[in-house]
C-alpha cells in the first residue's frame, strides 16, 4: 500500500514510499500495512504453497525436500510470526520457495517454453501456474503484420545457450530438423518457404525506471537472427514479429524449435499456424510521423528507420535552432546578404524517398516557435520580431523556402506544415501570454500566404479547464488548419468540439519508460471513435534525459527518458521497444478500421454500422486484450464486407 498527497500542506508531491514517487507500478517499493495477526497473514500465504504442492504428482524427491522446509517454516512462523519486525524476512522466505514448486510442478524439467498471460505486462515471473508453451496461431489481414509474445525460463542453476528457429512442415515432417538444424543445401532440398523470410525473432531487454522497477521494453534482434541466451534461474521474454507483406491469403504451417546447444535441456518444438486472410490492406499508409531527433542527426541509417516505419511527415526540428539552420542572414534592414543552407533538408527528403517514402506522399512540419528562434542565422538574428523589417524579411523566408520545396521536389503548399508556438496557454487576448503569441504567429503566416497550412497544440492544462479556455481556442480555429489534442485531456465535449471545427485534428502524449504499452496502441482506436486523423504522435520517439534512454537515473536536468526507442546518434544505431512497437500495432487496427469505413459506404445497412461502432468503442476503451479482441471482430467483419 502507498499513500500520496500533493498541495501546500504537504509541501508539494509527497509519498509514504518514496521509492515509488516517480513510478506508481513499483508496487514492490510500496510500504507494508498488515491488517491483524502478521502470522495469520503469513501461514495464509504458505498454506496456498502447501495446496499447490499437493496437487503435485510426479515430484519425486524434491517435492518431498520442499515439504520439508514448508513444513521447517511454519515452525518458524509459529513461534516468532506475530513479530511485525521479522515479516518481511518471512515474506521473502516463502516467495523463495515459488521457484522450486515451480520446478516440481513441470517435472524438474531444466528449461521451457512458457505462455504468460499477460505478455505486454512486466510480471515475467514463472509459476505453478504457468502454462508451457505448445502452439502458436496468427490472424491477420494481406500486407499487414503483428506481434506475438512469450516467454523462455531455464530453470536450472546453469547458463543456458541455444537457436531458436522456424521450419516448414515440408522440412520437419520426417522429424530430423534436430539433426540438420543448419543445412547448408536445405533450399536445394525443400521448397522455398514463405514463412521464414518474413518471421523474426527478438528478445525483450530488462531496463529499470527512475523508481528502480524492471520495466521490459527495448527489442533486441537476436544473435544471428536464431542465438537465445539466459542465465541460471532467469526468465528471457520473447518475441515473435510476422509480417504479411506480398502474401497470398491462405494457411501457413511450420513448427519453432529451440535446440539447446548444452547438455541437460530438453529440445523444444511448437507447432506454428498463420492464416492471411483475404483481407488485402495494400502497401499505401495513411500519414504518420513523430517528434524524433533522429531526422534532424542526418544519419542515413537512422532517416532509413523512420522511413522504415512509413513516416512521411518530415520533422526537421525547430527552424533556427542550430540543428535546423534554415534561415537566411538578414542585414539590419532586412535584406537578404547570405541565402539560406538547404541542404540538410534536402538530405531528409532524399534518404526518406531512397528508403521507400514516395515522392508525393512527403510533407514537412516545420516547427518556428518566431518569437524565439524566427529568422535567426548561425545563432543569431539581427532584426527585431514583429517589426514591420522583421515581418518583411519573414515573409521573404517563406516564399524562399517554399518555391525551395516546390522546384526541387514537387512538395506544394498543401503538404508544408507550419507549427508556431508549443503548448500555448493563457488568454488569447493578453499580450503576454502563449495563447497569444499561437494567434499572433499564425496570423503572420496567413497575412503572408493565406495557402500556407499552420499547426498548434493547445497545453493540456487548457484543455482541462475547457470551459473556461473555449474562447480562446475559438479564436485558434480561425488562423490555423490543423489542432493537436492532448490526448489524455479530450473528453467528448472537446471530441465534439474539435470534429465540428472543420480543422484536420492531430494528438499527441507525453509519456514514458513505464507508461503501459497498452496507450500507446490504444489512441489509434480513440482516434477512430473521435473522428479524428490517422496522425497520432507523442513526445518523444527518442530522447532521453541523459541521452541513455536504457538509464533511468543519468539525467542532469530531469529523469524523464521519454523515449520508446534507443539511439545512439553517433553511431545511427537503434532499437525499437515494446510500446514503439504497440503504437505501431495501434496503426494496423486504423488501417483496417479505415478499409471496413471504405466498404460501409457502399452500402446502406444500418445493422453493420452499428457493429463496427461497437467495435471501435470497445477497442477504444479496452486493455491490450480486449484490442487484440476488437481487431479480430474488424477482421471478420471485413470478411463479410468483402462478400
Amino acid at each position: 500500500m502507498n499513500f500520496t498527497r500533493t498541495g501546500t500542506t504537504g509541501g508539494g508531491l509527497s509519498s509514504w514510499s518514496k521509492g515509488a514517487l516517480n513510478d506508481f507500478r513499483a508496487l514492490d517499493k510500496f510500504g507494508i500495512l498488515v491488517i491483524g495477526d502478521p502470522a495469520a497473514v503469513l501461514n495464509a500465504r504458505l498454506a496456498a504453497l502447501s495446496e499447490e504442492l499437493s496437487h503435485c504428482k510426479n515430484g519425486g524427491d524434491s517435492a518431498k525436500a520442499l515439504a520439508d522446509d514448508l513444513r521447517k517454516l511454519s515452525g518458524m512462523i509459529a513461534q516468532n510470526g506475530s513479530d511485525m519486525n521479522r515479516f518481511s524476512g518471512f515474506a521473502a522466505a516463502i516467495e523463495n520457495l515459488k521457484p522450486r514448486l515451480t520446478l516440481v510442478q513441470f517435472g524438474n524439467t531444466a528449461s521451457m517454453l512458457w505462455q504468460p498471460l499477460q505478455m505486454w505486462s512486466n510480471d515475467l515471473r514463472v509459476s505453478a501456474l504457468s502454462k508451457k508453451l505448445t502452439e502458436i496461431n496468427l490472424t491477420l489481414p494481406q500486407n499487414s503484420f503483428t506481434w506475438h509474445g512469450f516467454a523462455f525460463s531455464n530453470l536450472s542453476d546453469k547458463p543456458f545457450l541455444g537457436q531458436l528457429k522456424y521450419f516448414s512442415t515440408e522440412r520437419s515432417k520426417d522429424n530430423r530438423v534436430f539433426q540438420f538444424f543448419n543445412e547448408n543445401l536445405w533450399k536445394y532440398r525443400y521448397p522455398q518457404d514463405p514463412v521464414r523470410e518474413r518471421l523474426e525473432f527478438y528478445e525483450a531487454l530488462p531496463i529499470l525506471s527512475s523508481a528502480g522497477n524492471t520495466v521490459y521494453d527495448p527489442f533486441l534482434p537476436l544473435g544471428m537472427k536464431t542465438l537465445l541466451r539466459a542465465g541460471a534461474g532467469t526468465t528471457v521474454p520473447l518475441w515473435l514479429r510476422f509480417s504479411s507483406a506480398g502474401l497470398k491469403p491462405g494457411t501457413y504451417t511450420g513448427v519453432i524449435c529451440l535446440k539447446p546447444s548444452y547438455p541437460d535441456f530438453p529440445v523444444q518444438t511448437v507447432p506454428f499456424t498463420v492464416k492471411v486472410l483475404p483481407v488485402d490492406l495494400g502497401t499505401d499508409y495513411p500519414d504518420s510521423t513523430n517528434y524524433t531527433f533522429m531526422y534532424p542527426n542526418g544519419h542515413e541509417n537512422l532517416t532509413g528507420i523512420l522511413a522504415r516505419k512509413k513516416f512521411n511527415i518530415i520533422y526537421p526540428g525547430c527552424i533556427g535552432q542550430l540543428a535546423a539552420d534554415y534561415y537566411p542572414e538578414f542585414d539590419a534592414d532586412g535584406k537578404m546578404v547570405k541565402p539560406a543552407d538547404y541542404s540538410k533538408l534536402d538530405r531528409m527528403i532524399e534518404l526518406s524517398v531512397s528508403s521507400g517514402i514516395p515522392l508525393n506522399r512527403i510533407q514537412i512540419n516545420f516547427w518556428l516557435e518566431l518569437n524565439l528562434h524566427g529568422l535567426r542565422h548561425n545563432g543569431v538574428c539581427t532584426l527585431k520580431y514583429n517589426t514591420p523589417q522583421w515581418k518583411n524579411a519573414f515573409g521573404i523566408w517563406l516564399k524562399d523556402i517554399t518555391e525551395h520545396c516546390r522546384k526541387k521536389y514537387g512538395i506544394g503548399k498543401d503538404r508544408l506544415l507550419f507549427t508556431t508556438v508549443d503548448e500555448p496557454s493563457g488568454d488569447v487576448n493578453d499580450p503576454g501570454s502563449r495563447m497569444y503569441q499561437a494567434y499572433l504567429q499564425a496570423k503572420i503566416i496567413k497575412d503572408i500566404d493565406p495557402e500556407l497550412r499552420t499547426k498548434t497544440n493547445p497545453l493540456p492544462d487548457v484543455l482541462n479547464d475547457f470551459a473556461r479556455n473555449k474562447v480562446s481556442c475559438n479564436k485558434l480555429l480561425e488562423v490555423y488548419d490543423i489542432i493537436e489534442l492532448y490526448r489524455p485531456s479530450v473528453t467528448p465535449e472537446i471530441a465534439a468540439w474539435a470534429k465540428n471545427s472543420g480543422k484536420i485534428i492531430w494528438t499527441y502524449g507525453i509519456y514514458g519508460k513505464t507508461t503501459a504499452p497498452d496507450v500507446y496502441r490504444r489512441e489509434y482506436w480513440q482516434s477512430l471513435r473521435d473522428g479524428f486523423s490517422s496522425v497520432v504522435t507523442y513526445w518523444h520517439l527518442d530522447a532521453a534525459a541523459g541521452g541513455d534512454g536504457f538509464n533511468g537515473n543519468d539525467g542532469v536536468q530531469n529523469r524523464v527518458d521519454y523515449g520508446s526507442m534507443y539511439v545512439d546518434y553517433e553511431l545511427g544505431t537503434a532499437l525499437s521497444g515494446r510500446r514503439e512497437e504497440a503504437h505501431e500495432l495501434g496503426r494496423e487496427d486504423y488501417r483496417l478500421a479505415k478499409y471496413c469505413e471504405k466498404r460501409l459506404k457502399q452500402r446502406n445497412d444500418p445493422a453493420l454500422q452499428s457493429e463496427y461502432r461497437s467495435i471501435i468503442q470497445q477497442g477504444a476503451s479496452g486493455s491490450m486484450a480486449e484490442m487484440d479482441a476488437a481487431y479480430a471482430r474488424l477482421l471478420d467483419l471485413a470478411i463479410r464486407l468483402n462478400r
